[in-house]
């Protein structure tokens, strides 16, 4: 992740102007930004920096998490998906930068629907060897030109996750194959595997997952382990990995029992730091 530091923006120019695009910079690159550690590049107040974070807000550009602010991108400025990826923001980071240390630098990946593969997509997106299939619109709107190959399958918008669903889209997938994909959950144990609310979503999942040659990981923070929904995503023999923080001991010894590897994001990361 790019450095504070970094960017073209003079933090110590004292203008509310400069401050502001400062702002606008650091959450165009980094997707997301902390009061404290503004308030310090900046040489200002707290007060001061909420007040700016308001004003992004109130022209779309961001929206208010607790702490800081994450980015809106404008045709993705849901208000019910910008709620649900502000909810563990840290978390989701910590969790999808564990995950996209697993993932080759080249190769091919599958990315899902949810908010927390969105977060791993801003760690692929910087690779110019990887090429991605995704049907998660939030994810490929973090496209970069010197960066990975990105391939959006069509299909209907589902507005809760932004991702993309239905017929055409399980026949795109059809007709692709990719070394990993990488999916998300509404709820996951060692019993069920991962599971979804939504049976359009979870159908694209298992097509997904029929066209992996090498591993299926599913990335989930730890709200999910006590939460149940109806449809399966992936069933627990079907994952490779499963990446989440303070995972349950019975969960996870369940999980590597059935041969899956388990990667807590809170134990390896236990300084924030870079995702603030």
């Amino acid at each position: 992740m790019m450095s504070s530091a970094a960017f073209a923006v003079d933090p110590t120019l004292a203008s509310p102007l400069s401050r502001i695009r400062y702002i606008e910079e650091v959450l165009r690159n980094e997707g997301q930004v902390k009061v404290k550690k503004l308030a310090s590049d900046l040489h200002i107040s707290e007060v001061t920096v909420r007040r700016y974070l308001d004003q992004l807000s109130e022209r779309g550009l961001a929206e208010r998490s607790r702490g800081g602010a994450i980015r809106l991108d404008a045709p993705l400025s849901d208000p019910i998906f910008a709620a649900r990826r502000a909810v563990q923001r840290d978390a989701k980071s910590r969790i999808a930068r564990s995950c996209a240390e697993l993932i080759p630098e080249e190769g091919t990946v599958f990315l899902g629907g949810g908010t927390t593969t969105c977060e791993v997509a801003r760690f692929l997106m910087v690779r110019p060897d990887l090429t991605i299939f995704t049907s998660n619109l939030a994810a490929a709107s973090q496209y970069r030109s010197d960066g990975a190959t990105v391939f959006v399958i069509g299909g209907a918008i589902r507005g809760a996750s932004c991702s993309l669903v239905g017929d055409l889209t399980r026949s795109g997938l059809g007709r692709l194959w990719a070394d990993y994909t990488i999916i998300g959950a509404d709820s996951i144990s060692a019993t069920s595997g991962a599971m979804t609310d939504s049976t359009e979503e979870a159908d694209v999942a298992r097509q997904m997952i029929e066209n992996t040659r090498v591993g299926v990981m599913c990335v989930v923070d730890a709200s999910k382990w006590t939460l149940r929904s109806g449809h399966v995503a992936a069933s627990p023999n079907e994952l490779t990995v499963v990446v989440s923080d303070h995972i349950p001991s019975a969960e996870s010894r369940a999980l590597v029992g059935l041969g899956v590897q388990v990667v807590d994001a809170a134990d390896r990361f236990a300084d924030a730091a870079y995702a603030s």
